[in-house]
């Protein structure tokens, strides 16, 4: 093979900064919502009264991370890795590389996958979004030469017919989870429910599973991960196979739209930092507003319900409206603050966070495996023991840790650990990893 043929991954020069910034304040938003799912038995990442507390601090940090950052960061996440499908084939094409851009995108595709089941299994988070990454990937290579204007189109077809149902849910969605949780009681008696309180059980029968899980199981949880390595992976690789397969459906769509939309705002600038100010104004002023309009509107009726699924409810049916409108507006906020010059340590820090996203999602997994899991003396099993708002100090500690290792780390290294793992395996060859090599 030629030196005209043989792939190699971008270099620092031709990065943006812009990108890595988002990035790196999607991966660290995040981990404000995952840490419930790494600290908390059952769904209590969702559902409060499950455990952490509903009261107070408790009640506070839920409504803090619920009305900034749940679902949107991963909107926003899920953007970012369509826009690097395009950027990915483009310059490779640019560089006379075309014939092994398929090659090479299929290759790196299969490996993201093969990493999501790592963390999803090997490193204990059922809650891993890298192997639906990974899936949705293989659909993506046909679309990067598509216009902007026809992938906003096609995520914006996609965004409504996803959107449909939670009009249903504002409508009648307390008369739904009440039909549903009779249903599930007449049936527990061996009676047979009606066929309206069917049809309910069998929209919203997972939610109300997942909202109200039996004492016993709870207990059985936290034992099993307070346990050793293989006690904590027997429980959460139950929980990782259910996310990753019989999720799939729902996640697929929801990763698919954002990601065509990511490849739209690739091309037309959005995200490399080309639109007009008033562009990002706008992202701010709308994305934030209707944003937050919802989330308190659905806030609200979580609190006047003590955050019982009837009151719940309303976030889900407004889920998909209200996370992107505030990652629109975390788009702004994020383009403007770089367009200022203002806080050019914020950029930066985010932007070397953002430079080694695949390491600092993988890190947060191992680093919460250990503190949160037994693993036979080598954790500190603090999992199910700690009150919601107690999760946020080692949140911020782990972004204080992330910030200054990628920082310190890319004076010296060209990528992150495990994006040199990524790209070696993906070009079939060992990849210079100190700057001083190239």
């Amino acid at each position: 093979m030629s030196e005209s043929q043989t792939a190699v991954p971008v270099g620092q020069s031709q990065r943006h900064q812009s990108l890595d910034a988002l990035r790196g304040f999607a991966l660290l938003g995040i981990l404000s919502i995952n840490i419930g799912g790494f600290g908390l038995p059952g769904f209590a990442i969702l559902f409060p009264t499950i455990a952490g507390g509903t009261e107070g601090a408790n009640a506070t940090a839920w409504i803090i991370t619920n009305m900034f950052a749940e679902g949107s960061m991963r909107t926003l996440f899920s953007m970012m890795f369509g826009a690097g499908v395009v950027l990915l084939t483009a310059r490779m094409f640019e560089k006379g590389q075309g014939e092994l851009a398929a090659d090479i995108y299929y290759r790196r595709t299969f490996w993201l996958i093969a990493l999501g089941l790592v963390d999803g299994y090997l490193f204990l988070w059922w809650g891993d979004v890298l192997f639906v990454y990974g899936l949705v990937g293989l659909f993506l290579y046909p679309l990067r030469n598509v216009s902007a204007k026809k992938l906003i189109r096609t995520a914006s077809v996609i965004f409504l017919l996803f959107s449909l149902p939670g009009i249903a849910l504002l409508v009648q969605g307390e008369q739904m989870v009440g039909d549903a949780k009779t249903a599930m009681v007449v049936m527990e008696e061996g009676g047979e429910p009606t066929a309206q309180q069917q049809a309910s059980y069998d929209g919203l029968g997972m939610l109300i599973d997942m909202a109200a899980p039996k004492q016993e199981e709870i207990d059985e949880q936290i034992e099993d991960m307070q346990g050793g390595y293989w006690s904590a992976f027997s429980q959460t690789s139950k929980i990782t196979a259910k996310f990753q397969w019989d999720e799939a459906p729902n996640m697929f769509a929801d990763v698919l739209m954002m990601m065509i939309l990511g490849m739209a705002f690739l091309k037309n600038g959005i995200f490399t930092n080309e639109c007009k100010t008033r562009t990002y104004a706008m992202f701010i002023v709308f994305g934030y507003g209707i944003g937050f309009a919802l989330r308190w509107f659905t806030t609200q009726k979580a609190l006047q319900h003590g955050f019982e699924l009837e009151g719940l409810i309303y976030g889900f049916a407004v889920t998909h409206p209200s996370r992107l409108a505030l990652a629109m507006g975390h788009i702004g906020l994020i383009m403007l603050l770089l367009r200022s010059g203002f806080f050019g340590w914020v950029i930066s820090s985010l932007a070397a966070v953002g430079r080694m996203a695949l390491t600092n999602y993988l890190m947060q997994s191992i680093i919460c495996m250990f503190i949160f899991y037994g693993l036979s003396g080598f954790g500190y099993g603090l999992y199910g023991t700690l009150e919601r708002y107690e999760l946020y100090p080692i949140m911020a500690g782990i972004w204080v840790f992330q910030i200054i290792f990628s920082l310190l780390w890319l004076k010296a290294f060209r990528f992150g650990p495990f994006e040199w793992v990524w790209r070696s395996l993906t070009y079939y060859k060992r990849q210079p990893m100190r700057i001083k090599s190239l």
